[in-house]
């Protein structure tokens, strides 16, 4: 158990522990003032593992379908209407996400209710066919979205060797031959306590917090499963250019580029100095230049892949008509300002400008965003997307 030491800006109180049962890790959070109560329970197993397409996402779905205590399909997300909450999921890479809200006095009614989501669910056989049309129509939304499109044909780029290039997201054909035998072996094979990280939030002191955790999530199975490697870059075949017709009535310039993963590098996180110099908007800047030319509204820089062999870094600049004509040039600049930043050595002021910055985000978000100074950069391919209706 490790009671974390507060920063000066904060004033919540933290424990991290680990369940001896099951080896489930944990994190409690203590705050008298809170007007909701949360809790985000993550397990280490994605799309990545996926056997069918869309096998993670669809189990996800799945699991909000009743459980043994719990037997009606309603019942969690009843409850936490009832209480003034919420709760959502989502099934990324190499993670799914199951978080929740509610009003603080009925937060142990909503974890008792969470945690037979991985105690024993019932995932019945007449619920099958209606989550699978639900993922489905989340598919079908998806073609509509240019963030989705772009993601998925980024995925079609990526060496097939690797699971990055899997479809994720999966549809009624991709999962038509799942059936609750399936689905259930995919659970046993990939849900363990050891590979789970709870976090809650809560009025309750530490003591009980942990309380709750211990009386709720102690039988929380661990299948002693080992964490799944993914090890490599999806990307072989590089630099590329692709140019993309967009639904939005919009144009924008896409460069990203891969690098080394950046998890390990909590601590220090260096790509937010990069993202710092790269989106600033002030005088001498990129975009001041960009705008100054009337070639760009808007910029954005940042890690939009972090996974647990490799990142990815991406330049985002929504172009003016004038600009779409020069996009050749916009590059140019990019990749020069870049090659600037290599030439310079870090500079402590644009650190404390970046730290300032990173406090104030605290002060409104409790995340805090620690920095240094060294990125490795690799192309991976630029892409430019615009309407062409």
């Amino acid at each position: 158990m490790v009671e974390i030491q507060q920063s000066v800006s904060d004033d919540r109180a933290y424990r991290y522990f680990k369940l001896e049962s099951n080896e489930l890790q944990v994190l409690v959070i203590s705050d008298p003032s809170t007007d909701k109560s949360a809790a985000a329970l993550d397990v280490s197993v994605g799309s990545y593992s996926d056997e069918l397409a869309g096998e993670a996402h669809f189990l996800e779905h799945m699991l909000f379908m009743g459980t043994t205590k719990y037997p009606n399909e309603n019942d969690y997300s009843v409850y936490l209407n009832q209480n003034g909450g919420s709760s959502n999921a989502y099934t990324d890479l190499e993670h799914t996400n199951y978080h929740l809200d509610v009003l603080p006095g009925a937060l142990e009614g909503a974890l008792d209710r969470l945690a037979q989501f991985f105690i024993d669910p019932l995932m019945k056989e007449e619920a099958l066919d209606r989550e699978r049309k639900a993922v489905d129509s989340e598919h079908a939304k998806n073609l509509q979205s240019d963030m989705w499109r772009t993601f998925q044909l980024s995925k079609a780029l990526a060496s097939p060797k690797h699971p990055y290039s899997k479809f994720g997201t999966g549809n009624a054909k991709s999962l038509a031959n799942v059936n609750q035998p399936t689905i259930k072996a995919f659970y046993e094979k990939h849900y363990s306590a050891n590979r789970t990280a709870l976090v809650i939030l809560g009025q309750e002191s530490l003591d009980d917090l942990q309380r709750l955790v211990e009386k709720y999530f102690t039988d929380v199975p661990n299948r002693s499963l080992p964490t799944p490697q993914f090890p490599g870059n999806p990307f072989d075949n590089l630099p590329l250019q692709l140019d993309v017709v967009r639904v939005q009535q919009d144009i924008c310039l896409e460069l990203e580029f891969p690098m080394r993963e950046v998890r390990s590098l909590y601590q220090s996180k260096p790509t937010h100095y990069l993202s710092h110099l790269l989106g600033h908007e002030s005088d001498g800047s990129l975009l001041a230049l960009l705008r100054k030319e009337n070639w760009a509204h808007e910029l954005s820089a940042g890690l939009n892949r972090s996974q647990s062999d490799w990142s990815n870094f991406s330049i985002s600049i929504a172009l003016t008509e004038l600009g779409f004509e020069n996009w050749k040039t916009v590059v140019e600049w990019v990749f020069s300002y870049l090659k600037m930043m290599r030439q310079e050595k870090p500079q402590e002021w644009i650190y404390d400008e970046a730290a300032t910055v990173a406090s104030v985000h605290f002060g409104f978000f409790r995340n805090e965003i620690l920095l240094v100074t060294q990125a490795a950069w690799l192309p991976i391919f630029t892409c430019m997307q615009r309407n062409m209706c």
